[in-house]
């Protein structure tokens, strides 16, 4: 055929798809077929060409293409019959009823030259079109700690609520300003009913649902299983070290399965209560985004609802049906911690039921790239599973024909909140509320000294030992330094690990005693809750 009996096709499309989610153009024959593309910046907008034939009909449908499944837009029949030498044709994926408004926001959003080319506006032959309204699109954020700080008034005892300091507390640029937002989690030990009752009222009005997780749970998931044995192995301390050199006292008892076993229980356990809570709660497209180490069997519990949904576990008066828990919602998993090497990770006894968990996640974020790397390394070890560059230049991991997208996303200062803040805090001199010890601080300023300052987690593992260490070397090797610099140390006490903090804090307070016998009024050291 001659060159001019052919017409090419400018597709493009509105389609809200997801992480490692492709879309395509296909015949209806599924002879002809073209993948569209699209970038983070365009995106949902994809977009591709066919070269068809003039004047010849071309039935066809979009497909979004999900590892080795396909889902083609229901009761859509498209149709074109290109004419001219060049065809534009811009839609939205599937039956929507605002398509008009879509397009609209499409092509204010990417406007293209319409001077020299022909516009095609697909017309949809569909059939019984849904006319539900639409369930408002929940974002479910997910974590231990619910981002909130709660008070009492010992007379009234009335409960107060206000946002803490978290990363996922609402905020003024916060995502829930623009979607409807709701937050899970615990709010530490409340075992009255009745408070119970208030806090979950008090609660609802900032969007949030509060767990009250049985004491005997917290300990062994939380204190024991979280706290000693993901949180060392998580930062790459195997069961050796934990067990043996400084970690524990000289009288310290050999590592104990059995506890260990009983702690991963109370895991699971802690695990399913806030699946329970979700499955009630969450709907179809909404988004959950599960945070850290304390809920890595979470995602997996809701992608695979039916293995793990047990009407034995909701409480009295929940009447929630099987069909009724969410099919399509979008999970998220962020690790705020480091992800341990293949090595470390493998020698969990329950690492590969871990990993299961995670990869339950549509997406799985971390906060760099090692931990990213390590956790790749994890899967393919233990389960077998390789990764690939997804469209995006994305990393995805292929798990039972759909795309588990890992991603890297770093955690950096609020630059604005922290100018702020330091054009209202006061001189220490001047405020009678500085907590850390003004006299100390006063003399090293009269002084004319260099003060160094540093808040961190009163734990072996922060390295506050360390710090004092390098710091006393320094005075030692650089004598004319001696009397210009001084260190004021915080150590925060959270008791999330007695043993580990009693014994830290015992260590830091030789350490200090021992600088200032050599350098008075060199260092200052002061625990905090």
């Amino acid at each position: 055929m001659e060159h001019h009996d052919y017409v090419r096709v400018e597709f493009t499309c509105f389609a809200r798809t997801r992480y490692g989610q492709e879309l395509k153009i296909e015949s209806k024959d599924s002879i002809v077929s073209c993948k569209l593309d699209t970038t983070p910046d365009e995106w949902p907008v994809w977009s591709g060409s066919l070269i068809l034939e003039r004047n010849q009909r071309f039935v066809y449908n979009y497909c979004i293409v999900d590892g080795d499944s396909k889902l083609v837009e229901p009761r859509v029949e498209r149709s074109i019959t290109p004419v001219d030498g060049y065809l534009e044709v811009e839609e939205v994926y599937g039956n929507l009823k605002d398509e008009e408004n879509d397009l609209r926001s499409m092509q204010e959003s990417f406007p293209s030259e319409k001077s020299s080319m022909t516009y095609y506006k697909n017309d949809v032959a569909s059939t019984d079109l849904d006319t539900t309204p639409e369930r408002k699109k929940t974002i479910h954020i997910v974590c231990f700690h619910l981002p909130v700080k709660l008070s009492q008034d010992p007379e009234t005892k009335e409960w107060k609520a206000v946002w803490g300091e978290s990363l996922i507390a609402r905020s003024d640029n916060s995502v829930a300003n623009d979607i409807n937002t709701r937050w899970y989690g615990t709010v530490g030990e409340v075992s009255n009913t009745t408070d119970q009752d208030k806090i979950r009222q008090l609660l609802a009005s900032m969007n949030c649902v509060p767990l009250f997780l049985p004491k005997e749970i917290t300990a062994g998931a939380y204190l024991g299983y979280c706290k000693e044995i993901l949180w060392p192995s998580f930062h790459n301390v195997d069961i050796l070290d934990l067990t043996c050199a400084c970690w524990q006292p000289k009288d310290a008892k050999v590592w104990n399965q059995s506890i260990a076993e009983s702690w991963w229980a109370a895991y699971v356990e802690m695990n399913r209560t806030f699946f329970v809570h979700l499955v009630q709660m969450v709907g179809d497209d909404d988004i959950v985004w599960v945070h850290d180490y304390h809920l890595m069997l979470l995602p997996r519990m809701l992608s695979a609802r039916d293995l793990y949904y047990n009407e034995d576990w909701l409480g009295e008066g929940d009447t929630l049906k099987k069909q009724q828990t969410p099919k399509q919602a979008q999970i998220i998993f962020f690790l705020h911690i480091p992800f341990p090497t293949s090595q470390i990770f493998r020698s969990l006894t329950h690492g590969s039921e871990l990993l299961n968990g995670i990869v339950g996640a549509h997406v799985v974020g971390f906060h760099a790239f090692d931990h990213a790397r390590h956790f790749l390394n994890a899967c393919k070890r233990l389960m077998g599973l390789s990764h690939q560059t997804v469209p995006g230049g994305l990393t995805g991991i292929k798990y039972h024909g759909r795309t588990v997208t890992v991603v890297v996303r770093h955690v950096s200062i609020e630059p604005d909140h922290v100018s702020g803040r330091l054009h209202e805090i006061k001189t220490a001199e001047d405020n009678e509320s500085f907590d850390i010890n003004t006299s100390f601080y006063t003399t090293a300023l009269k002084q004319h000294k260099v003060v160094f300052a540093g808040v961190d987690t009163c734990q072996r593992l922060s390295g506050i030992a360390l710090k004092l260490l390098a710091f006393e070397r320094f005075l030692w090797e650089y004598e004319h330094w001696r009397h210009k610099v001084a260190l004021v140390q915080v150590g925060l006490v959270e008791e999330k690990r007695p043993a580990d903090e009693n014994r830290t804090s015992s260590e830091i307070n030789t350490l200090v005693s021992r600088i200032n016998d050599a350098f008075p009024g060199s260092v200052y050291f002061q625990g905090s809750q």
